[in-house]
């Protein structure tokens, strides 16, 4: 049984030695019911409906000055973690955890540190009472994310050898355990409620503990586990669970263990995302999903070096139902060290989209329990078999719903004919290897920047050393204080707080603009008197960024919130190179307290592309919108004219109803997304379509998700659809997979429309849920990729 503050198994509180309520702090910044996990009022303002408090506890600031940018330390007062591993900090970890969690407040380890534990740290979400009494998911406001310190050696939690309690494989036990409770007053676990939370730049290390998974999470939007090193060697798995929803692992080392990433058939996480992975030492299986995932998983950038004597496969998924098992494999090499022809590198039984993918060692690329559809490697095994590109149409089961037992299809469509399950298959030439940047490309490695990078300065301090007072408060304009602080430092981090400005924030060419993360820092374009959003039929972006090709922006840990019936403001507008990063952003409307609004509905879309400068790599884009727009030119995202290469990992983008669509993309070239995740408001009767591309070439969309519809055939030759493609060139849409549950209108849906010329319209069947919607040649080798210095 995991000891923690939360104890599922007996439904009662336990907690190590620690009583968060009697340790010396001032007035708690919340009060609590009985059992802890529901959050029932807090007692400063809050800026934003349901959000976290601003208050700061005066006596944790004396003793930890770091809480008043949003950190909190556990080897210092009152916690006294052992950073030297020489003692056991279970206690003290799961103690400083519960304050962070209580009062807003993200748990960074110090660099360097060692941290020995004898039990699971159990890490929960709890949850928020309204003033209505409806209670919904904490995670809007409190977050659970642990970092590390950089600049140093990444700080390691870690168990001994034997550790009682981890010693069995046949009782799993996890060393970090992440969870959430969404709207529930009890200890039931809520897999699609847990926001925010993740690990970031720390080890893991199971030990010899035959029944030690490294992490455990299954969570939504905002969940990450980034530039983490995860050691199971002599434990069962690095990490167990998946997280969706435009979460995302990336940058992350995974070694040893019977499995890198375990499915356990519980976690049911839509479209999950893995880029720029490495997995090493695995004995059994590397990437494993026992019908976890809903829809489609990506994987992105993935290396994969079995152990000795595995024997595979290397990446596994056994879908359970007619939406879940979809693979989409993209630049990934997959290398057995013990050769043989008996070796198999990908299992499935559902539909699969592989490119650029290379095995080397294995007999078997995709073994489909020995079909025709199943792939075979090139001779001799010893070299590399290079996959170019391939289609896999498998035929799902059927879906049980209200009206019976359905059978929808996932056919290939190829230049305006339904080709049903037809396969493709492109191999490249014998001899070759993998590119040397094959994952390189897909992470953001030693360009990515921290709080605590050098040269990073606090944007607090330095507006007060330019004569300014930045406040973070919410109500007050902070817009020339902010401006000033990015105009005269490249590298800004904005701390913990409400960052309210009315007018536009230009960022230079070089700017890094960092939070703590996302829903902690948070900037909001307010329509104060005299500023950039105060009318709604003609309004601005809150941030924009340098029109430069050869700029390199990054952009990192923060949130763009726009007060949600105020019609003059959008969130971000990207004019900035190939060379810039996007990560971890949450960029949408919230309800915002104490603003003064207008019910007119927003015209500009929530975060906006743009121009023949415009490209970079995009990671966590979660955009989340709560209103209905019935305008013809809205939507959540929208890219136009670009010609610089655009990649974005994982994008989830929600309620974009009654707009134009959720997706807008108009005169793009070399544009790709992986791993969509959308949703829409449904039985209105004016859903609007999920992706709208127009005259758009060398387009990828690859791999998607979500409880998303349309509105119903209406009988035309141009019918609403899905995705909705005009007069487009050289592009694949992928893995159109949707949830399918009994409220929507599948039977009646259309999955793509297109047109081909100018009035000449195709669109697919009813019940076709295409493996691959493709026109031309989509030549993923051959596409320009983003620059990475």
């Amino acid at each position: 049984m995991a000891i923690g503050l939360f104890s599922r198994p007996k439904r009662r509180i336990s907690f190590l030695g620690f009583d968060i309520n009697l340790l010396p702090f001032s007035a708690p910044l919340s009060t609590f019911e009985a059992n802890a996990l529901v959050r029932q009022e807090i007692k400063s303002p809050m800026p934003v409906v349901n959000g976290m408090s601003l208050a700061i506890d005066p006596v944790m600031a004396k003793f930890q000055p770091s809480v008043l940018d949003g950190y909190v330390d556990p080897t210092k007062y009152p916690f006294f973690a052992d950073g030297s591993g020489s003692t056991d900090s279970t206690a003290a970890l799961i103690a400083c955890g519960e304050y962070a969690r209580k009062n807003y407040l993200v748990v960074k380890l110090p660099k360097s540190s060692r941290f020995k534990i004898s039990n699971t740290i159990d890490l929960l979400q709890g949850t928020y009472r309204r003033a209505s009494g409806l209670t919904v998911s904490d995670g809007i406001a409190s977050c659970l994310m642990w970092i590390g310190e950089h600049g140093g050696n990444m700080p390691e939690i870690f168990l001994a050898n034997g550790t009682t309690g981890f010693t069995s494989s046949g009782s799993p036990k996890s060393m970090l355990h992440f969870w959430g409770i969404g709207g529930h007053t009890d200890l039931t676990e809520d897999e699609a409620a847990l926001y925010n939370a993740g690990i970031e730049n720390i080890k893991i290390t199971t030990g010899t503990n035959a029944g030690a998974i490294g992490v455990e999470i299954r969570g939504a939007q905002g969940c990450y586990i980034h530039n983490c090193l995860i050691d199971a060697t002599g434990g069962l798995a690095c990490e167990q669970g998946l997280i969706g929803s435009g979460s995302s692992i990336v940058n992350t080392d995974f070694i040893g263990g019977s499995y890198g990433q375990r499915g356990t058939g519980v976690s049911r996480r839509p479209v999950p995302v893995f880029a720029g992975c490495r997995y090493s030492g695995q004995s059994v299986t590397a990437i494993n999903f026992s019908n976890d995932d809903s829809e489609t998983v990506s994987i992105t950038g993935v290396s994969i070096v079995m152990a000795a004597s595995a024997t595979g496969p290397a990446i596994s998924t056994s879908g359970f139902s007619s939406n879940t098992g979809y693979l989409l494999i993209t630049d990934c090499s997959i290398d057995f060290t013990t050769q043989s022809s008996g070796n198999v590198a990908i299992s499935s039984n559902r539909s699969i989209k592989l490119l650029n993918v290379w095995v080397r060692g294995a007999g078997k690329i995709v073994d489909f329990s020995g079909t025709a559809n199943d792939i075979d490697a090139d001779t001799p095994i010893s070299g590399w078999t290079w996959i170019k590109e391939a289609t896999i149409c498998i035929q799902p089961p059927t879906k049980a719903l209200t009206s019976g037992n359905v059978q929808f299809n996932m056919v290939r469509w190829h230049n305006g004919s339904r080709l049903g399950y037809s396969n493709t298959l492109t191999r490249g030439a014998t001899g070759n290897t993998p590119p040397s940047d094959l994952i390189s490309r897909h992470h953001w490695g030693s360009e990515m920047l921290y709080p605590d990078s050098p040269g990073v300065v606090n944007a607090k301090t330095a507006a007060k050393n330019l004569g300014y007072t930045l406040t973070g408060n919410g109500t007050t304009d902070d817009y020339i204080a902010a401006q000033a602080v990015i105009s005269a430092h490249a590298k800004v981090f904005f701390p913990k707080g409400y960052y309210a400005h009315g007018k536009i924030l230009t960022l230079r060419p070089d700017s890094v603009i960092l939070g703590v993360s996302r829903n902690l820092t948070v900037f909001i374009p307010k329509n104060f008197a005299g500023g950039d959003f105060t009318v709604p039929t003609a309004g601005n972006y809150g941030m924009v960024t340098a029109d430069d090709s050869e700029s390199k922006t990054i952009l990192s840990d923060f949130a763009i919130w726009c007060p949600q019936s105020q019609g003059g403001s959008a969130g971000l507008k990207w004019l900035c190179g190939d060379r810039s990063m996007f990560r971890n952003l949450n960029i949408g409307q919230f309800n915002i307290n104490g603003f003064i609004g207008d019910s007119t509905q927003k015209r500009l879309t929530v975060m906006l592309i743009s121009g023949a400068n415009a490209g970079g790599r995009f990671w966590g884009m979660s955009e989340i919108l709560l209103l209905n727009q019935r305008s013809v030119t809205y939507a959540m995202l929208k890219i136009e004219d670009t010609v610089l290469p655009i990649r974005i990992y994982g994008a989830n983008l929600e309620h974009a109803n009654e707009g134009k669509c959720v997706i807008w993309m108009t005169n793009c070239d070399n544009t790709t997304i992986f791993a969509l995740k959308l949703e829409s408001d449904h039985g209105t009767g004016r859903e609007s379509p999920q992706v709208i591309a127009d005259n758009c070439s060398n387009m990828g969309l690859l791999g998607f998700g979500g409880i998303f519809e349309n509105a119903i055939d209406d009988g035309t030759a141009n019918p609403p659809a899905s995705v909705e493609l005009n007069l487009c060139s050289n592009y694949a849409v992928s893995l159109i997979i949707d949830r399918m549950n009994n409220t929507l209108k599948h039977l009646d849906t259309i999955a793509v429309t297109e047109q081909v010329t100018s009035g000449n319209y195709v669109h697919t069947y009813k019940l076709d849920r295409p493996a691959q919607y493709s026109r031309g040649i989509f030549d993923w080798t051959n596409l320009t990729i983003p620059r990475v210095s």
